[in-house]
């Protein structure tokens, strides 16, 4: 790494209660379930040798409990920011998965008619945040951090929408090869932000087995 260059690790977090419940949760603050807690070690021993200098996290507790897992014994305050948290679903949050699933699949050939860019920007209900929307915000939020850290490496507790939407926007990733529901909890992406640009260096989706939950 450069002096000018500053690295991200973006961690999912761990298996929540809603996730378990299949619930959706978005923006609703849903804790890790012990499962989950267990994933973020396995995943903190693979990063136990990489020197953190700063920690963010969403302001879910989720993703924040994750972080700090995974910070260990460090000595770093991990700072919340709202805009690094999940897709805000709108209504649909707090609903089951299979009626957000059901919603989806009834609008399955309208959406694959639409050109990719069009997709990216659509919603499958009116108040939930689209992909293009997501994407934004948190980029946005990356780059900020980016130009206040440069030659630093800063971890970042986050979920899997934006990091799925961050891998599609970025060139790295199609959205087929990263459906919806794509990235593992307790997964990560290792990005460089240098003159302004961020680049993919890392993905670690690991399967259940490798996390020891299956």
């Amino acid at each position: 790494m450069t002096q000018n260059e500053t690295t991200f690790y973006i961690i999912r977090h761990g298996q929540s209660v809603a996730n378990r419940d299949r619930i959706v949760s978005g923006q609703l603050n849903t804790p890790l379930t012990n499962v989950g807690r267990q994933q973020a070690k396995i995943t903190a021993k693979l990063l136990e040798e990489v020197e953190f200098n700063e920690v963010y996290s969403s302001h879910l507790d989720r993703a924040h409990e994750t972080a700090q897992i995974v910070v260990g014994d460090r000595e770093l305050t991990v700072t919340k920011l709202p805009e690094l948290s999940e897709r805000s679903y709108g209504q649909l949050e707090g609903k089951p998965a299979h009626e957000y699933d059901q919603l989806k699949a009834a609008q399955s050939k309208t959406y694959f008619a639409l050109s990719t860019q069009e997709r990216f920007k659509t919603k499958v209900i009116p108040d939930m945040e689209s992909d293009h929307e997501l994407s934004e915000r948190f980029l946005a939020a990356l780059y900020d951090i980016g130009r206040k850290h440069s030659g630093q490496t800063v971890l970042i507790g986050s979920h899997a929408g934006p990091i799925r939407t961050t891998l599609i926007d970025l060139g790295h990733l199609t959205e087929n090869q990263m459906p919806a529901g794509g990235f593992s909890n307790c997964g990560y992406i290792k990005l460089r932000y240098s003159s302004g640009k961020l680049e993919v260096v890392e993905v670690y989706n690991p399967t259940t087995k490798e996390l020891g939950t299956e």
